[in-house]
């Protein structure tokens, strides 16, 4: 910044605070309280402009002063405070008033300057005191004695608990007992906690912070409010007390002093002093949360996380910082303070980097802070539920790192939501309606002992999502209304219920009773540290269609691979394969897409989940698994099939949901696609003559498009264990005489593609049909028996989806396996014919 330009500001910040005897003649008696109101008012607008010229300064030219422009002191000057002390001074025997109210102090015998200060990341210091001699005096000043309405701010810190009475600070004249020279005081009582006092006469209206006991570590936020009738002390944004206060607070003609009782020579402070305010008003809490935040945590650990967090506006937001006693405090606005239970242990090194706040683990089987019910906490609609979490043990069992509901020993109406370490060890989120359970689980990732991980919960509307480190791993649709109870919110175990005990480590949990979107998510995980994966570059825009296809997709529930969605290295992937669907203009399910039976309550379990995510997309057909009898409950007719998929199944028979034809075609860019149902016998036969067959004459000639696509479940030719039937050869040579280009399939577990063929087998280059068998959704691998003729490429290793890309007049395609299996790719592009 330009020297000319510097000297103009300082002139003005100036003449805004010019003429202190004004000052003093406002506060005289006969001057009317109309004049003096508005004196108020412009004086209150000239100390913001001059915070925002302070700004101005020290954010284009740091200067290391004790002004050095940080958020928390542009926060304090914002709300207008008729002295402000930062106490950063490195040298000299001036304390000085940064808030224009002309109340500079004198620094006295045993006080020491540059100490390390509350605000971290703020390079403004503190002083320490001895004990014995060291304060700071300010002379009497007409500002200073408020008689209404007012509020004290400051950090403070214990150098020793002695049990004695020592002062942070006070305005009093030289008196030795509390009347009517004593005015205002914070202080250390004789039994080691907190204290604050106004006196009016020789009456003494007094809290004190019994919540907790000081630590000589820590640096706590302390401020007094009287507001009308109610006097208030909060520490660290909690409200520790209140009482009732009547009559005009003291005056006097003694000094204030920070580290001794006033102008009275005793009570002196052993430890450190920051950032004093003093008010004419009376600060709402709103404003005491956002200097809170501004500075930062218990501790004064400020971090740009924890200001994230309550920018938000959580409902309760608990830190878990706490170093002793059996009070975990709510760091937001609500003072939903929990108690500690059993195996807690505190201190833990805490999940953000960079900041002191620290954690508490739990062992496993006692260790639990317990919430009391609130309403604020029984959100019905939208909710966020956040929390890291650092598993202790990774043993197969059930452990909830967050839970409210009742004693319940099982799932049912008085739960409410969860977060969890799930039996098969991967994070899991929970939302309860009724006696149904909405689950969303994080397939992606094993947990770790030796890593934090960022969880959150979040309903939007119908939409559950569960998000792992920034990045969503899941969604599910959800119904109804969450459901409320009395139960407690519990973090470290069931709720209400005693069991399912978290053994590890947990940090900062938020509860907000709305749905934070992806963009506030992302930028807490950022706040903490956490870095986002590069996005992936957005392709050029393109008009041709992406396909997405795949067969023999989703495990039964009963399956013994399944594991809870999880699935093992062999078997039942279908949460991995629906993952790679992302992106997609159509998906292609090729038959046998749930197994054992294609039962609708096993659609509606596993498929809809994983690949049902893209179910207004999905273009199906069946398999025989659709069709099995063997299952108790099945019957004949695919009815699970047709019912869960709708006319998108059948589009010829709509409203149909048993043994429906199953077979129908449509458009997709410039191609034409044909979806056969090759159950032949469920449909009255395939081969020429066939209703089936019959239909598929009528429709390629009704549609001579340039390029086409088939697929059905069985495989005309295959290397694997299933071949079609025989009557699929006139299916097969009605696709031929049409020049179609490409046919899927699946049934066989496996990937194989091959080289352009007739109805008869034999390579043609020029007119053959190119088949590629795709029944690599999930559910098995199974092993070739030989190898067919004209087979090109076969994999039973890797589970995946192929891709296609439908240009006009030829396509590419790309296997692409699920990131949970094998590596195996399979690529290229060709023509149509």
């Amino acid at each position: 910044m330009r020297l000319l330009e510097k000297r103009f500001i300082l002139q003005r910040s100036h003449t805004v605070f010019r003429g202190e005897s004004h000052i003093v003649k406002m506060n005289e008696p006969g001057v009317s309280q109309g004049r003096r109101a508005r004196w108020l008012s412009r004086r209150a607008t000239a100390a913001m402009a001059v915070a925002l010229i302070i700004s101005a300064i020290f954010a284009v030219q740091p200067m290391g002063s004790v002004l050095a422009g940080t958020n928390y002191a542009a926060t304090i000057l914002a709300d207008s405070p008729v002295s402000y002390w930062r106490l950063g001074e490195q040298s000299g025997s001036t304390a000085l008033d940064s808030g224009g109210g002309g109340n500079n102090g004198t620094i006295y015998g045993g006080t020491t300057l540059g100490a390390a200060g509350a605000i971290a990341g703020d390079s403004n210091t503190a002083m320490t005191y001895d004990g014995a001699t060291g304060f700071v005096g300010v002379p009497d000043r007409a500002n200073l004695d408020i008689t209404g309405d007012m509020t004290l701010e400051m950090w403070a810190r214990p150098g020793v608990l002695n049990g004695s009475s020592q002062t942070v600070l006070q305005k009093s004249n030289s008196s030795s007992t509390a009347g009517p020279g004593w005015q205002y005081r914070i202080s250390v009582g004789t039994t080691n906690q907190w204290k604050a006092a106004i006196y009016v006469g020789s009456t003494t209206y007094q809290v004190t912070d019994t919540t907790d006991v000081l630590r000589t570590s820590r640096w706590d936020y302390l401020v007094l409010v009287r507001s009308g009738s109610t006097l208030t002390f909060s520490v660290n944004n909690q409200n520790v007390g209140s009482i009732s206060i009547t009559g005009a607070t003291n005056t006097s003609t003694g000094m204030l002093a920070f580290g001794r009782a006033g102008s009275f020579a005793n009570f002196y402070l052993n430890g450190g002093i920051d950032e004093v305010a003093v008010y004419n008003k009376a600060l709402s809490a709103s404003q005491i949360q956002s200097h809170y935040a501004a500075g930062g945590s218990p501790g004064g650990a400020g971090t740009p996380y924890s200001t994230a967090v309550l920018g938000n506006t959580p409902a309760g937001y608990w830190r878990l910082g706490e170093q002793s006693g059996l009070t975990a405090y709510d760091s937001g606005a609500s003072g939903l303070n929990g108690t500690i239970y059993g195996g807690a242990t505190l201190g833990a090194a805490g999940a953000i980097s960079g900041d002191s706040n620290t954690a508490m683990t739990f062992n496993g089987s006692s260790g639990y802070v317990g919430v009391p019910d609130n309403a604020s906490l029984d959100s019905t609609g939208d909710i966020t539920i956040e929390v890291w979490a650092k598993p202790g043990a990774l043993n197969g069992t059930t452990q909830t790192v967050l839970q409210k509901g009742d004693s319940s020993t099982a799932a049912g109406p008085g739960w409410q939501y969860r977060i969890s370490l799930a039996s098969n060890n991967q994070w899991k989120g929970i939302l309860f309606v009724g006696s149904a359970q909405f689950a969303v689980v994080d397939f992606y990732d094993t947990p770790s002992t030796s890593r934090w991980d960022y969880l959150v919960l979040v309903r939007s509307g119908s939409t559950l999502t569960f998000s792992v480190n920034g990045q969503v791993v899941n969604t599910t649709s959800i119904t109804g209304a969450t459901n409320t109870s009395t139960g407690p919110l519990a973090i470290g175990r069931a709720g209400g219920y005693s069991n399912y005990y978290f053994n590890g480590s947990v940090d900062e949990a938020a509860i907000y009773g709305t749905a934070l979107t992806t963009g506030q998510i992302q930028s807490h995980y950022t706040a903490a540290g956490g870095i986002l994966p590069t996005p992936t570059p957005t392709p050029t825009a393109s008009n041709d269609p992406v396909v997405m296809a795949a067969g023999d997709i989703a495990c039964d529930s009963n399956n013994g691979s399944y594991n809870g969605g999880a699935g093992s290295a062999s078997a039942c992937q279908e949460f991995w394969t629906a993952a790679q669907l992302a992106g997609a203009t159509a998906v292609l399910s090729l038959g046998d897409n749930q197994y054992e039976c294609g039962l609708l309550q096993s659609y509606q379990n596993v498929y809809d989940p994983t690949w049902g995510q893209q179910k207004a997309i999905t273009y199906p057909t069946a398999g025989n698994h659709e069709y099995d009898t063997t299952c108790p409950g099945a019957i004949p007719g695919a009815p699970g099939y047709y019912t869960y998929f709708g006319t998108a199944a059948s589009p010829q028979d709509t409203n149909c949901t048993v043994n429906c034809l199953g077979y129908y075609s449509y458009n997709l860019g410039s191609w034409h696609v044909v979806v056969l149902n090759s159950e032949c016998a469920q449909i009255g036969g395939c081969q020429a003559g066939s209703a089936e067959e019959q239909w598929l004459q009528a429709d390629l000639a009704a549609h001579p498009a340039a390029c086409t696509l088939a697929y059905w479940h069985r495989p005309y030719y295959s290397s694997g264990t299933n071949l079609g039937d025989t009557e699929l050869h006139d299916i097969w040579t009605d696709l031929y005489s049409a020049n179609v280009d490409l046919v899927l399939n699946g049934h066989d577990h496996d990937y194989e593609r091959f080289a352009p063929q007739d109805a008869n087998g034999a390579f043609d280059p020029s007119r053959g049909i190119t088949q590629i068998v795709v029944g690599t959704g999930g559910r098995s691998q199974t092993a070739f028996i030989g190898i067919a003729n004209n087979s090109l490429v076969r994999s039973n290793i890797a589970f995946g989806v192929l891709q296609l890309t439908l240009h006009a007049g030829s396509y590419d395609w790309q296997f692409i396996p699920d990131g949970k299996s094998g590596t195996f790719v399979d690529s290229g592009t060709a023509s149509c014919h």
